[in-house]
């Protein structure tokens, strides 16, 4: 490949379905990539390798190639799991009463949870693309004409597209044509209202990336949809941000928001126009995102991550380095720097807003102080790193600081500190784009994740359904 095709990619062929077969035969390893018999993510592939292989149009047997790759095996999952701390006490008993569930906006996410042996089961987000307006309509109306695509497009080395569904999201790694693909989401959204499995009173961790640092300000409009589609179920919600300058943890300061966290994942998996970016690097990422999220709900009694309040999402959103996916509706998620937004104290859906979650509307430069608007730092717990990777994994450093805004009271509730995560400089970081600078998409777009692989118990990988 040309240089113009360096970068995260999605190669290899469409595969029609996601078969029944465990996680553990699913799942790549959280640590450094290695050179593997199975394609990149994004277009079928079941994990991704250092190597850039050939490109293929057939559909090949998932399960034959996952059963080649060392880093699918239950073991491995235990041991990233016990690294973690995931794999006793409190923190044990939380996990195992837990269905983790992805909401995309790319299969990272579910590749993450995988590599944790977290994710029991398949759920209609998984393996596709997603804009966060598109997963509330579908919540709204039960997926109603969710597999529906207008059109098909090869996209050469990232894989066959199918977009133009009403709900703004597009799938690259299955023939949504197929009458078994259909039934096979039927049986997931089936699954994901705790219609099948999971019982409607089982307690549900989702797990969101965002497409777009736009997207942050519906969070409480998710979260209020996931609980209207399972009124019966505690819901904990995680937020990932990616292309961050810095790492932290973050949550608002209202009682009634404690089910949500908010993860900065650092921006360096995707330094370099993302020459060196791998799905097991950014899983480590998101892996490390998803443990400090557990250590935290569980309220474990082991060392103390630094959680910082925040005053609302309009508050949130002007600490962020803004950025953009890209179009869910028929592009993979490549994160590139954006010109920071001019943020309404009206944080309501504004009729008309594309779900294609570009930023639209008048920007500003970004001020050189918005990262520091404030917050109070809640100890949580703090997880051993899972593996050598290029990020902090969205947490903050110990012992940083966030000055705290003369107008953000302290929330209320026990086990409160005054640390903060430390102020990010806003220097361009090597190969990233800065701020307000434009940027051509790349055809070498990153991945639409990991592939098709299912699920696992935390403490023993069983086949599970997809």
């Amino acid at each position: 490949l040309g240089s113009s095709q360096r970068g995260p990619h999605c190669f290899a062929s469409i595969v029609s379905s996601i078969e029944e077969m465990p996680v553990s035969t699913r799942t790549t390893s959280v640590g450094q990539p290695v050179r593997s018999t199975t394609p990149r993510p994004g277009t079928g592939s079941v994990t991704v390798s250092s190597s850039r292989p050939a490109v293929g149009r057939a559909h090949e047997d998932v399960e034959a190639r996952a059963s080649k790759d060392p880093y699918l095996s239950p073991e491995k999952q235990r041991a990233r799991r016990d690294a973690a701390g995931l794999g006793d006490g409190e923190v044990r008993t939380f996990s195992e009463s837990c269905e983790f569930t992805s909401l995309g906006c790319f299969c990272a996410v579910a590749h993450a949870l995988q590599a944790l042996g977290l994710k029991k089961a398949t759920y209609p987000f998984d393996w596709n693309r997603s804009p966060v307006e598109g997963v509330i309509q579908c919540l709204q109306t039960e997926f109603r004409g969710f597999t529906t695509c207008s059109f098909s497009r090869d996209e050469g080395p990232k894989g066959m597209l199918h977009g133009g569904t009403t709900w703004g999201g597009s799938f690259w790694h299955h023939d949504v044509n197929s009458s078994k693909v259909q039934a096979d989401f039927d049986r997931r959204i089936a699954r994901f209202f705790g219609r099948r499995d999971a019982p409607t009173t089982h307690t549900r961790v989702f797990v969101r990336a965002v497409n777009s640092t736009q997207e942050v300000r519906e969070t409480l409009r998710l979260r209020d949809a996931l609980r209207r589609a399972l009124p019966k179920a505690q819901i904990y919600l995680l937020v990932l941000i990616d292309l961050q300058r810095s790492t932290g943890m973050f949550r608002l300061a209202s009682a009634s928001a404690d089910d949500i966290l908010f993860a900065k994942v650092n921006e360096s998996i995707f330094a370099n126009n993302a020459k060196n970016w791998s799905i097991e690097k950014h899983s480590v990422a998101y892996s490390e995102a998803v443990v400090q999220a557990i250590l935290v709900w569980s309220r474990s009694s082991r060392k103390a991550t630094k959680v910082t309040d925040v005053r609302d999402l309009q508050t949130l959103q002007s600490m962020l380095d803004p950025f953009d996916g890209g179009s869910a509706g028929d592009q993979l998620f490549m994160p590139r720097r954006i010109a920071q937004p001019c943020v309404s104290s009206n944080l309501a859906k504004t009729p008309g807003t594309s779900t294609s979650c570009a930023t639209s509307g008048s920007f500003v430069a970004k001020s050189p102080t918005s990262q520091s608007s404030g917050g109070v730092a809640r100890p949580g717990n703090q997880a051993l790193k899972l593996g050598n990777s290029a990020t902090q994994g969205g947490v903050a450093a110990a012992g940083s600081h966030v000055p705290r805004s003369p107008s953000s009271p302290p929330s209320g509730g026990a086990h409160r500190e005054g640390n903060h995560p430390s102020k990010p400089s806003n220097s361009p970081t090597q190969g990233v784009p800065a701020a307000g600078s434009h940027v051509p998409r790349s055809p070498s777009s990153p991945p639409s994740g990991g592939a098709h692989r299912e699920g696992s118990h935390p403490s023993k990988p069983s086949n599970s359904p997809t």
